[in-house]
């Protein structure tokens, strides 16, 4: 069984660009860069689809950087609540506190 290629976004985008500009068909294309022609159909789409992000980039990391400031104050709030030893909390609300904390933790691993 043969392993998926990874592929870098460097070179979709390669690829994609060289698609717009319809120098050559996504048939010569495809057999120069080695990939499907409905694959390079599909990066040109998405690169065309995403082209406005390369304007609104600083603007989207500030609202990053504020999201990922609020999700560290969950996670730390939450880490307090799971670590104090208080005999009001119960067994399954520790269980849902952890939870939600590695809930936390993972969304904003997935932002960095």
């Amino acid at each position: 069984m043969q392993k998926r290629k990874k592929i870098s976004a460097d070179f979709k985008a390669k690829v994609a660009l060289e698609a717009l500009k319809e120098q050559q068909t996504l048939q010569e294309l495809a057999q120069k860069y080695e990939v499907h022609p409905n694959q390079i159909s599909a990066w040109k789409q998405e690169f065309i689809k995403n082209a406005s992000d390369v304007f609104t980039k600083g603007k989207k990391k500030n609202t990053e950087a504020v999201e990922s400031t609020k999700l560290y104050e969950e996670i730390g709030r939450l880490k307090v609540e799971n670590d104090r030893p208080n005999s009001k909390i119960k067994a399954s609300d520790r269980h849902i506190i952890f939870s939600s904390f590695l809930f936390w933790y993972m969304l904003l691993d997935r932002i960095h």
